[in-house]
């Protein structure tokens, strides 16, 4: 509502005001510097009459403007801008009058009813009815002038409302002149100005006229009253003479008014200020009223605008006085409070006049809340006694009845939907009552003592040990008594609750204390204590107040309940009253059954505890009385003699009987542990239906998760469970949020502390309930919140995870600590764990459902969270390692062939963590059933399945894992023995298999550490011997070659490793085979120490390999074997063995060491034919994704094809120094030795390389969606023919078929394929006019179709053109050419569709000739003087002028200015070509181009300048 925004509001505007400088100059605090500001340069005195020119009459800075007598020159008004313009207008009052009137009109129709002119008690008949014309204050009576007077003062706050209506579209106005019948503020002006020039209301009603328009201090007709007003004989308006007088200032800003209001200076100007903003606001609310009086409608019944905007204002100052005052002094001012009190009783009080039934803030409700306001604000800051206090409280109550009263009034015979706008309209009056009241009552300078009266005690005890107190507010019987009579009063707390967020907890305790506590005092009566008993029953059962009374931070209902059982005695001898009891505790137990019986075992309690005997013995009877009524225990069915002598008996003796009369739920919540177990007995025999089963099955959950007493928590859970597999409750009981939380809570228990501290029979029953609350749970994954209708609703399968891992978790600790393990807890935890985790019976071997278990998805879930926590760096302390290694137990024991693919990875990722962890066999595994143990078997496991599944990614992956282990000991005990495992079972069809190949992959890796490395190369030197020379001489090779590329490793130790290696392969491999002689050369170039290529390899590495390559093969006579060898290698590797990214680095830079070994070691036509063209066929074979695209191996390969051969070698001249930062880390510089940049290019070109260049373009066309091939051709486009050396040194040689299909491939690459390089290497490429022609022309060319995408190849052939338009103009074909080009354009200009390309197509053939045309070949071409050539011109120019425009329909004319302008320049050139057969087209051009283009004054001025020069130097010639 709008008051709650004015109550934020004020608080906060004080410091976000941001007014206009001026203004902000003029506001001083004092008077003096207000004087003073009148003086300065922003102020003007009107001592001299031109100075007071259009700002009123008389004007002076000490007096004012005050304009009382006519005056031919100047007249007083608020229409105009200055008193010379209405001097100047100088209408007569005839027309004044009229104007009022019809603004009147207006103003009934567009804003109240109030403005009708024949309105009864309203002032318009008399204020400008005929006779007012007439009218003379000099000549009238003084009453009669008073009665004048009153009626303007009335008209004045009527039509401030009216401009309030309009207040957001009134903008700041300078004209002389306002149309009439405009709008709202036009006709309140001129109203307004009659009665101005009339009655001269700015004179004798000066101070109405400013507080009736103050709330418009911001517009400019505030300030063009000020111009009219003589504030010095108002001095408690003194602080708005600054704005009176100042030059340009534009409105008062609100800071100003309201500390003039807060100040207290003897004057009295703010106390008389603050009087007046009230009073403004109690009229506003009067004008409210009238209106509701005078209308028929039911809009009428809500506040217009313009009254609620004068409430607002009113209460915006007065909110901020109170808090310039309170920041001030800590306190509101006593004069101000004085002040506001009187009009805040009469905005919440009931009217007490018989006369009048209702109250104005009955009837504007928005006055009633400007009072409940005011009190909320005062009490916040000052110190209101508690009289006041309780006066206010009762006002408001009261108040609010009256309100609601004449709302249910007046919603009589409505329709449904107005019945609902009553009732929120009914809420919000009480709601607004109820937080005034909370206000008044929770005012902490209020002490607890003082509001106690009659004995009547108004907090409520909370019994809850968290939560020690009470709760409660300062309430007298008188307020009490109101506010239960409020109608609605529990509804209207819900909505405070829920709605609002409001919290009234102190106010529900109190009702709950004072209505029990009425039933001691003497002055309540009979009849208020019968209503209080029915609200409190109502609250009880109201919907909206359930989160109170169920709320456990405050214990409503135990308080409640325990006050009620113990106030019994008070009422035991009143059956009537005790059967109120009764059915107060009967609600509350059936809102919180818990509650409630907490509340009553608290009471028993506590009167058992009684010293005095006698009155025990009462207490007692009374409360077995009032829980019999309750039917909290059954009653004994006695005869009325024999329970009279059983009174008289027990009068002589104490009551004992406590115990024995609690019923079972209350016993529940007992102290001594042995009644708790027997009242769970007996809840189990009294289950009845499913409703009271869940109750109980609560309460035995409560018992079970927060009971100290183990026995007591084991009869719980077991009881759980039976009435559960008894069928007495349901699973969707379980599947409720709270329930399955407080299980799992239970279970936590025994996993985060010792199960130690447990006996079995305990873990067994929380294991019991929590295995089957996990079943059901299973069963019942598909369920959502909207199933179980639970607001706190968590999805299932997040705690169902939660209770997995809590049963995993007390199980693995278990199998880890069996000797502490009885067989009973065993059998129990597993039956609990298979039954959470698999459907179906359960197999009666131990081994077989432990092989189910952790095959179960909701296991692998476990297990997969924890290993991903393990992996991130997190730790679990569930577990604490154990996890992993029951799972391998137990893993190790399945068969590859029951392993699927989930199950598979979780094996592999468990073992990984397990061998990272890794700290000895003897300390991980306690028990082993074979040698290896679970790790290796599990390792293994998952390397066979990947294995057999075809997965050589996966299977690399593991054994790079495995062999880069940083423990030695794991490495050592488990990762050799997994590898021996692997190459057995490798070992299928010879006697390798995959194995060695796994090795080189992972051996070739980035990722290999140096460890690693070193751990590989021994392996390998323990496997190799074990083959057969004969039959894996390819194996040889591979190592061979894998051994030279680590001699370019980046670490000294690893090149030393592989020369060594080499020098133990060259040893192995027996004499004679081609793998012994290219072994041999290289250990004899590197691989014998202190030698200078050794100690080369040894300190540059990679920088000296192709060195060391050269020097071996011009070592000895064996050459060429060595590049045999590796080059078979390469092969080998890449066509059969590419298993990752490891070998494909491996090969690129064995291929990029041959090529920088220079062209005498290693010839080009040698690397491409042996290896080269080999790998690029398999690249173009690749018809699935099999192969992965490795950059550095397919630009190892694709740059042979660039044919660029290094001359200089390693034994040539051109060597060079160069410097760079070592990669070794062991010198803070590298210095290497290598050759300088001598290249040359291959001639000639190779047939296989061009065969091979179009293969890769057609594979390319025929495979536009293969990733490889797209990427492969990508690279082949950057290396090779994208490259300007390759464009100048090999395009140039290639034959024009091999050159016109290599041009028409990359067009169809670059349209159809969208493949952008495409395009941008044809551009490089330097091609002849015929090869275009062909290429525009050919039927097997792209660009001669005439669809999208042909006309995307011809436009970027066009492109390739222009861009050697200076190389083709010396072409001798060049007017073939530009023949061709003419002939497409009229071809695209004849039948073409609208927007299907051509238009642009069009546009580059243009574009493209003209830059031709000026060619100076064309210009002197020697064709230029035949006939046949000048019809040719004279054809080519009367195309040009049809496409500027012409009649033929079947042509299309161009749309664009660019192209027309380009067609222009194009037959301009033409022109200077052949000026006779030209000449004659350029004025139709001209006129077509300017015709067409009318609106366009650029194309016409560019058509004149193109056409007339060329015309004026042509035409003569021309004849």
């Amino acid at each position: 509502r709008t008051f709650i925004y004015l109550q934020v509001n004020c608080f906060v505007h004080h410091k976000s005001l941001a007014r206009k400088t001026n203004a902000l100059k003029m506001s001083h605090s004092s008077l003096s510097a207000q004087l003073a500001s009148l003086h300065s340069k922003n102020t003007t005195s009107s001592r001299q009459h031109k100075d007071a020119i259009g700002r009123g009459i008389h004007h002076s800075a000490q007096a004012g403007h005050a304009i009382l007598q006519n005056s031919t020159s100047h007249k007083p008004s608020v229409l105009h801008a200055d008193a010379r313009a209405a001097a100047f207008a100088d209408v007569p009052f005839t027309i004044l009058r009229e104007n009022a009137i019809l603004s009147l009109q207006f103003l009934s129709q567009r804003s109240s009813q109030l403005f009708d002119i024949s309105g009864q008690d309203l002032p318009w008949q008399t204020l400008f009815g005929a006779k007012s014309v007439k009218y003379e204050r000099g000549l009238n009576t003084p009453e009669t002038n008073e009665r004048f007077d009153n009626l303007v003062k009335n008209a004045l706050y009527i039509l401030s409302t009216a401009w309030g209506d309009a207040a957001s579209t009134i903008e700041k106005s300078s004209s002389t002149f306002v149309q009439l019948g405009g709008n709202i503020p036009s006709s309140v002006l001129h109203t307004l100005e009659y009665l101005v020039q009339k009655y001269y209301a700015h004179v004798y009603n000066a101070e109405d006229l400013l507080v009736a328009f103050l709330p418009h201090h911001e517009t400019f007709l505030f300030d063009r009253l000020l111009q009219l007003i003589d504030l010095s004989q108002l001095p408690q308006w003194a602080f708005l003479r600054p704005y009176s007088a100042a030059v340009g200032v534009n409105g008062v800003p609100r800071t100003a008014i309201a500390k003039w209001a807060a100040s207290t200076k003897d004057n009295g100007g703010g106390a008389t200020l603050v009087k007046h903003v009230c009073a403004l606001a109690k009229r506003s609310a009067k004008i409210h009223s009238l209106e509701r009086n005078i209308s028929s409608t039911r809009d009428a019944l809500q506040v217009r605008r313009g009254v609620s905007l004068l409430l607002s204002f009113a209460a915006a100052i007065v909110a901020e006085t109170f808090h310039i005052q309170h920041a001030s002094t800590g306190s509101i001012d006593e004069s101000t409070v004085r002040c506001v009190v009187p009009f805040v009783l009469a905005a919440v009080e009931p009217s007490n006049s018989k006369r009048k039934k209702w109250s104005l803030g009955a009837q504007c409700l928005e006055w009633r809340s400007f009072g409940q306001i005011m009190i909320s604000l005062m009490v916040e800051k000052s110190c209101l006694s508690p009289e006041l206090c309780d006066g206010l409280t009762i006002g408001v109550l009261r108040g609010a009845m009256e309100s609601i009263d004449l709302t249910r009034s007046e919603s009589l015979g409505e329709a449904e939907s107005g019945s609902s706008a009553s009732l929120q309209t009914v809420l919000d009056t009480s709601s607004g009552a109820i937080l005034a009241v909370l206000s008044l009552v929770m005012n902490d300078r209020i002490s607890e003592e003082t509001t106690i009266e009659n004995n009547l005690n108004s907090f409520l005890t909370i019994i809850s040990t968290k939560n020690e107190g009470s709760v409660g507010c300062h309430l007298s019987y008188p307020a009490f008594r109101s506010l239960m009579k409020l109608p609605f009063l529990p509804a209207t707390l819900g909505y405070l609750s829920e709605e609002r967020d409001v919290d009234v907890d102190a106010l529900v305790g109190c009702i709950i204390a004072m209505t029990m506590s009425s039933y001691k005092s003497k002055v309540s009566k009979k009849r208020d204590r019968e209503h209080f008993i029915q609200v409190l029953s109502d609250m009880i059962n109201e919907n909206s107040l359930r989160s109170i009374w169920s709320r456990s931070d405050r214990s409503f209902i135990p308080a409640a309940c325990a006050l009620i059982v113990s106030s019994v005695n008070d009422v035991h001898k009143n059956d009537v009253e005790v059967t109120a009891f009764a059915g107060l505790l009967s609600s509350m137990r059936d809102v919180h059954a818990s509650g409630c019986d907490t509340g009553v075992a608290h009471a028993v309690t506590l009167v058992a505890s009684m010293p005095d005997s006698r009155e025990k013995n009462v207490a007692g009877q009374s409360m077995q009385k009032l829980l019999e009524a309750a039917g909290l225990i059954q009653a004994q069915e006695v005869s009325v003699e024999s329970r009279k002598k059983s009174q008289r008996e027990d009068s002589l003796k104490a009551f004992d009987d406590f115990d024995s009369m609690l019923p079972s739920r209350v016993a529940l919540e007992h102290p001594t542990a042995q009644l708790r177990k027997e009242a769970i007995a007996k809840l189990i025999a009294e289950v009845e239906n499913d409703d009271s089963a869940d109750d109980v099955a609560t309460a035995l959950i409560r018992r079970y998760v927060s009971d100290d007493n183990l026995s007591v928590t084991t009869a719980a859970a077991n009881a759980i469970v039976e009435i559960a597999s008894n069928g007495s409750i349901g699973d969707l009981y379980f599947l409720q949020n709270d329930v399955m939380k407080e299980v799992l809570k239970g279970i936590q228990r025994l996993t985060i502390r010792s199960t130690t501290e447990f006996d079995d029979d305990y873990l067994c029953s929380s294991i019991r309930l929590t295995g089957y609350v996990t079943q059901v749970t299973r069963k019942n994954l598909d369920l959502d919140a909207d199933d179980l209708d639970d607001e706190n609703f968590e999805p299932i399968h997040d705690i169902y995870n939660k209770l997995v891992e809590e049963l995993v978790s007390l199980y693995v600790y278990f199998d880890q600590n069996e000797e502490t393990v009885t067989k009973y807890i065993d059998k129990t935890m597993i039956t609990a764990l298979h039954d959470a985790v698999n459907e179906g019976t359960m197999a009666k071997a131990k081994a077989t459902i432990l092989k189910q278990i952790i095959k179960s998805e909701p296991f692998l879930r476990v297990l997969r969270r924890y290993i991903f926590n393990i992996n991130g760096g997190g730790k679990n302390l569930l577990y604490d390692g154990s996890l992993i290694w029951f799972f391998l137990q137990n893993a190790a024991k399945l068969s590859p062939k029951s392993l699927n693919d989930e199950l598979r990875e979780c094996i592999i990722d468990a073992s990984l963590v397990a061998l990272r962890q890794y700290n000895g066999l003897e300390d991980n595994i306690k028990s082993k059933e074979n040698e290896d143990g679970a790790l290796v078997l599990s390792l293994t496991t998952g390397l066979k399945k990947s294995l057999s599944d075809g997965s050589l990614e996966e299977v690399v992956r593991l054994v790079s894992r495995i062999v880069n282990v940083e423990s030695d000991k794991a490495f050592i005990e488990v990762s050799l023995k997994v590898l021996d495992n692997l190459k057995d079972y490798a070992s299928l069809k010879t006697s390798a298999g995959a194995y060695p190949f796994i090795l080189i992959e992972v051996l070739s890796q980035k990722s290999s550490t140096i460890t690693g490395i070193k751990r590989l190369i021994n392996i390998i030197k323990e496997f190799l011997p074990t083959l057969k020379s004969e039959d894996c001489d390819s194996i040889f090779r591979c190592h061979f070659v894998a051994g030279i590329v680590l001699c370019g490793h980046s670490e000294m130790t690893v090149r030393e490793c592989a020369l060594n290696f080499i020098a133990w392969l060259s040893e192995l491999i027996p004499d004679g085979s081609s793998t012994s002689q290219a072994l041999l050369s290289i250990s004899k170039t590197a691989c014998i120490k202190k030698s200078l290529m050794h100690s080369n390899m040894m300190m540059d590495g990679s920088s000296a390999l192709p060195q060391m390559l050269s020097k071996a093969v011009h070592l000895g006579k064996h050459g060429s074997v060595l590049r045999s060898v590796i080059f078979e290698a390469c092969v080998d590797l890449v066509t059969n063995h590419l298993l990752g990214e490891g070998i494909g680095n491996m090969v690129a830079s064995i291929l990029n060491a041959t090529e920088s070994a220079g062209e005498k070691s290693f010839p080009l036509s040698e690397r491409w034919s042996s290896a080269g063209k080999p790998v690029f066929e398999k690249f173009l074979e690749r018809s699935s994704p099999k192969y992965a695209f490795y950059p550095a191996l397919v630009d190892s390969v694709v740059v042979m094809i660039k044919g660029v051969q290094m001359c200089a070698a390693a034994t040539d001249e051109g060597i060079v120094i160069t410097t760079g930062p070592s990669q070794s880390g062991r010198r803070r510089r590298a210095y290497s030795i290598g050759m300088s940049d001598i290249t040359s290019y291959i001639y000639p070109y190779p047939t296989d390389m061009k065969e091979a260049t179009l293969s890769l373009l057609l594979v390319a066309i025929g495979k536009p969606q293969d990733t490889f091939i797209c990427q492969l051709c990508e690279t082949f486009m950057r290396l090779v023919l994208g490259r300007s050396s390759w464009a100048s040194q090999i395009f140039t040689q290639i034959d024009d078929a091999t050159r016109n299909q290599i041009v028409e491939s990359l067009l169809t690459l670059r349209s159809d394929g969208n493949m952008e390089s495409a395009g941008k290497t044809l551009l490089g490429l330097q091609l002849h006019c015929h090869e275009f022609v062909n290429a525009l022309s050919s039927e097997t060319s792209r660009a001669s179709n005439v669809d999208a995408g042909g006309l995307l190849a011809f436009t970027v052939l066009t492109d390739c053109i222009r861009a050697q338009s200076t190389s083709l103009s010396a072409d001798k074909n060049i007017s073939a050419l530009t023949s061709l080009l003419f002939e497409k354009l009229s071809l695209l200009s004849h039948g073409t569709k609208p927007n299907d390309g051509s238009d642009y197509a069009r546009t580059c053939i243009i574009s493209t000739l003209s830059t031709l045309a000026e060619s100076s070949s064309l210009l002197t071409s020697s064709g230029s003087g035949n006939v046949e050539f000048a019809d040719e011109v004279s054809s080519h120019s009367k195309l040009l002028v049809s496409l500027l425009g012409s009649d033929d329909a079947d042509l299309k004319p161009l749309a664009s200015s660019k192209s027309k302008s380009l067609c222009l320049q194009l037959l301009t050139h033409l022109c200077a070509i052949s000026p006779s057969c030209v000449v004659d087209s350029l004025v139709p051009a001209l006129i077509n181009t300017i015709s067409g283009e009318a609106a366009n004054s650029n194309v016409t001025k560019g058509a004149l300048m193109a056409i007339v020069p060329a015309y004026r130097a042509h035409a003569q010639g021309a004849g």
